[in-house]
């Protein structure tokens, strides 16, 4: 269970030790970790034990508790409770602009300050529940991150997405929302001796590590490299390469894996979504045209 971190900051023993001991602070999981006689001290400990609420005067030597609080909110997001001997608007609305949780008047009733800490601990529950499912959904998309890529771009080349929903997409996966300027195409044949020994277990393993090849080799550029099959795998690339890129993934392949790939590139026309799926089937007929035509497949 979260044990909130209070920290207790006024210049005088009397009202510190008032507050500290009006509250059973155990009940709300709070715990006093310090008390401050000036606005510099209050400042020193909230950063170094990152309190979760303060209650501070305004009014304290060296440091006043406006100037402590703004320093305070700049570097950590804690509750923060105004006690102050001042009824003063322009305390008051300084405070408000700090966006204090409440402002008390001198003497503290305990009465009062006991529910005003019931209500920061609700809310601080609230946004530790809201940061755990956020959290928790956030390693679920993440988990799930590449599937969708692939489903993404496997709706995009097969014509069924909307313009909107493409934009939308690679906003979400935090890609250019422009078309991407390459399409590189590699094919496992299944020519290959060994290719039909394989499980597709094994296939897809090969398919991966082939992958982390092409991935290593354009590390420098803006691409998503994906495979929808035990044979395909396709690159999609927001720079300029030279035609020439395919080429040492073939020999890292060939060399690293001892396997054949073929590949081909084409240059995907700006604008249109629709230029993406027109360069696809160009690219993959061209690989398979390759490929029956070859005397040496």
């Amino acid at each position: 269970m979260t044990k909130w971190k209070v920290l207790i900051a006024d210049d005088e023993f009397i009202i510190r030790d008032g507050i500290r001991t009006a509250v059973d602070w155990a009940k709300f999981d709070m715990e006093v970790v310090g008390e401050a006689e000036d606005g510099e001290e209050a400042v020193e400990i909230a950063l170094a034990d990152r309190i979760d609420i303060l209650l501070i005067d305004l009014n304290m030597p060296i440091l006043n508790g406006i100037e402590a609080m703004k320093k305070i909110k700049a570097e950590i997001d804690c509750r923060m409770i105004v006690i102050s001997g001042y009824d003063d608007f322009q305390y008051a609305q300084e405070a408000i602009r700090l966006q204090v949780e409440d402002y008390i008047l001198k003497p503290v009733n305990p009465d009062n300050l006991i529910h005003i800490l019931q209500g920061v601990k609700n809310d601080l529950e609230r946004r530790e529940k809201q940061e755990a499912y956020l959290e928790q959904a956030s390693k679920q998309i993440k988990k799930n991150h590449s599937q969708l890529k692939e489903r993404f771009f496997f709706d995009w080349i097969h014509n069924r997405l909307q313009p909107n929903e493409i934009q939308s997409q690679l906003e979400f996966l935090q890609l250019p929302t422009a078309v991407p300027k390459q399409l590189v195409l590699l094919k496992w044949s299944n020519d290959q001796v060994n290719y039909d020994l394989l499980s597709n277990q094994d296939r897809k393993i090969y398919l991966s590590a082939i992958e982390n090849i092409a991935e290593e080799i354009l590390a420098d550029t803006v691409n998503v490299i994906i495979h929808d099959s035990s044979q395909w795998l396709q690159i999609f690339v927001w720079e300029d390469v030279t035609k020439e890129i395919a080429v040492p993934i073939e020999e890292a392949v060939k060399l690293y894996l001892n396997q054949t790939v073929y590949t081909g590139m084409v240059r995907v026309e700006d604008g249109d979504y629709q230029h993406l799926i027109v360069a696809y089937e160009r690219c993959k007929n061209e690989i398979n045209n390759y490929i029956h035509l070859s005397p040496y497949c």
